[in-house]
């Protein structure tokens, strides 16, 4: 089984943030429900093909002004070993990215 890290970015993100972190989530949820469902009766006992994780550096980070809330399942600093890290879109504001 393979371990997707998604980064929920604290700051420095917007709305796209979010349909990235959510889109990507989705996407491999939906591989292991397919694999699941596919496999029921034929192979007993195979696992999902990806654990996901959503990790960030804080217990929940606000996007667009507090109107979206992602909280994070793990801090950032508690991943030992993964196998894929999916970093999310960040703003576009390049100069305000670069004071933080």
């Amino acid at each position: 089984m393979k371990h997707i890290t998604i980064i929920v970015p604290d700051g420095q993100s917007n709305v796209s943030t979010i349909a990235c972190i959510v889109g990507a989530y989705e996407i491999f949820t939906r591989a292991n429900g397919y694999r699941s469902q596919n496999l029921a009766g034929k192979q007993p006992g195979k696992k999902k093909l990806f654990t996901i994780q959503l990790a960030g550096v804080s217990k929940k980070a606000e996007f667009d002004n507090g109107l979206f809330t992602v909280k994070p399942q793990a801090h950032i600093s508690a991943i030992t070993k993964t196998d894929l890290i999916i970093i999310p879109s960040l703003v576009k504001d390049y100069q305000k990215a670069m004071k933080g």
